[in-house]
């Protein structure tokens, strides 16, 4: 089974994502920080799903962090805002709040086949 780790500092999009995924038959924790997120990557994670703009230092960092630890890491942001900062460089899909369950399984299904 998968494990994905949610990263997002609003508690009711965390709650909702992670009871969507649980639903679809995902193992997930959920994180309300980057450095909580990076506490809770001790589990053998698959796929994250971290809002870009989050507390400390954003979605951004905290995934550029894990990418050192975990081998092979998929991600998808999720943003308010639409896009990444120019400068990152990441090429990971963005998806776009508000967004359906559907958008997201959909979304996760091109990722972790």
């Amino acid at each position: 089974m998968e494990m994905i780790l949610v990263a997002d500092d609003n508690d009711g999009i965390r709650v909702a994502l992670t009871d969507v995924l649980r639903e679809a038959g995902y193992d997930v924790v959920g994180a309300s920080s980057g450095e909580e997120a990076l506490e809770l990557a001790t589990e053998p994670i698959t796929l994250v799903i971290a809002d870009i703009v989050m507390p400390p230092d954003g979605g951004v960092a905290l995934v550029e962090e894990l990418r050192q630890r975990i081998a092979g890491l998929k991600v998808m942001f999720i943003s308010g805002y639409g896009a990444l900062p120019m400068g990152t460089g990441s090429v990971d899909p963005v998806l776009s709040k508000p967004f359906s369950p559907d958008e997201l399984l959909g979304r996760i299904a091109e990722l972790v086949p």
